[in-house]
């Protein structure tokens, strides 16, 4: 599958492929106007995404 650049990695500044709701600390990030919620979208690249879901992953398994 070919990668699409769409911009710089927020973390490392390199080519980033991925496009995320995740902020770099793992979590959902987003403001409500009235009944309109609205996500952050965060860009990075596939080494840093992959952190990032670890964090998460790290985070939430010993709840289920």
């Amino acid at each position: 599958m070919k990668r699409v650049v769409i911009g710089d990695c927020e973390i490392c500044g390199k080519k980033a492929t991925i496009s995320s709701r995740l902020n770099r600390d793992s979590y959902l990030v987003a403001e409500s106007d009235g009944k309109l919620i609205q996500y952050e979208n965060h860009l990075y690249c596939e080494e840093h995404f992959l952190e990032i879901l670890t964090k998460l992953w790290d985070r939430v398994k010993n709840i289920w």
